[in-house]
């Protein structure tokens, strides 16, 4: 199994400021961030901790929240981000550029700074992407020919299918793929990770 490890980043210390606003703003700390990303052969989860930020627009989440997945996704795949200890008020503005996108991300609480708790999937997954996190919660480091053989159903879902929905939820860096030989095993990017609650 891949070793994964755990960087933090202060957001607040990164963008000079308790408020956020502003797409320009957004872009501009996303350019910070990228030159923060540790180098890791393995596995890295990385915490924009939102402890000491009042408040972020979603523009400025657009830009910098959702651009750094992004850019993380395409350019570093061994880098996973999640968001850390936002308050309520960002919570709401990532749920809503979420909605709107058709997308979702991970959002945590870092507890005594770096222990990681309350792991959850917020925003929306199609009904294909939700069957398939359901089913790597219930059985990590499970891979696509297990799905295929362990979940039939009336419309057969080929190893092939399962293994596109699993590489999606990759792409949004809220599951790791981890090689195993030839096979490719998906795991949660945290262990505490919880969907639909």
């Amino acid at each position: 199994m891949t070793h994964v490890t755990q960087e933090t980043i202060d957001v607040a210390t990164l963008a000079s400021s308790e408020v956020l606003a502003g797409g320009s703003k957004g872009m501009s700390d996303l350019a910070k961030l990228v030159s923060r990303i540790p180098t890791s052969p393995s596995p890295v989860v990385i915490a924009l901790d939102f402890r000491r930020i009042k408040v972020a627009t979603s523009s400025y989440l657009r830009e910098f929240a959702i651009g750094f997945r992004n850019y993380c996704s395409q350019t570093r795949p061994e880098a996973y981000p999640v968001i850390a200890n936002a308050n309520m008020v960002i919570v709401e503005e990532l749920r809503t550029i979420l909605s709107s996108m058709r997308d979702a991300i991970v959002l945590c609480q870092l507890r005594d700074g770096t222990r990681v708790t309350e792991g959850r999937v917020i925003g929306v997954l199609d009904e294909k992407e939700e069957a398939a996190l359901v089913a790597v919660l219930h059985s990590p480091g499970i891979d696509a020919v297990a799905l295929a053989g362990t979940y039939k159903s009336s419309d057969n879902v080929s190893a092939n299918a399962w293994s596109n929905r699993l590489a999606g939820l990759v792409q949004k860096r809220i599951l790791v793929e981890e090689r195993d030989g030839r096979r490719k095993r998906f795991v949660p990017v945290l262990k505490e990770l919880e969907y639909g609650c």
